[in-house]
């Protein structure tokens, strides 16, 4: 059980929670890290294609492959930012209604938050798009997917788990 808590504001991206426990007779604290729920998107064209994000990473020093994902903003649904986040980052419009795939805890000793997983079967580009600077997209067939993340070449851990929910949910079939 909780007796204290306590949030320090690091930025207007993430908190420091500090939590003190009675463990073993004695008062620990356990710090973890508090931000907003963020949403990734699987989207898939009608040629079986799915947009897959290129953006430098601060935290990793290096330029990474991704899922389009982001924040969910204030005063925003989850389903909403999942749309929001695929347009942004790749140009991408949701012709169907996107399927929540489900909920993942991006790291339970550590960070608060949680990510939102959706699968949307008909995206359609949009030739007017202006891209956010620094990022830039690609498209891959499923089968050079399943082999990006065989070989390592997309390592984002919950991006590769909400691609897996979508194979065991059979919206993605990457046998082929």
């Amino acid at each position: 059980m909780i007796l204290k808590s306590k949030k320090i504001i690091l930025s207007k991206w993430v908190n420091l929670s500090v939590k003190s426990i009675k463990k073993n007779g004695e008062i620990e604290k356990f710090h973890s890290f508090s931000q907003a729920d963020y949403v990734c998107t699987i989207g898939l064209t009608k040629e079986n294609k799915i947009p897959l994000v290129r953006q430098y990473r601060i935290a990793v020093e290096k330029k990474t492959l991704e899922l389009p994902g982001g924040f969910v903003d204030k005063n925003e649904t989850i389903v909403s930012a999942s749309k929001r986040e695929l347009y942004e980052e790749t140009g991408y419009i949701a012709i169907t209604k996107p399927y929540y795939l489900g909920v993942l805890m991006p790291d339970t000793g550590r960070i608060e938050n949680k990510m939102h997983c959706f699968f949307i079967n008909k995206i359609k580009y949009d030739k007017n798009f202006k891209g956010e600077l620094g990022i830039s997209s690609t498209l891959l067939s499923l089968s050079k997917l399943k082999n990006y993340i065989i070989n390592q070449k997309l390592l984002h851990s919950l991006h590769i788990s909400a691609i897996f929910l979508a194979v065991l949910k059979k919206k993605l079939n990457l046998k082929k």
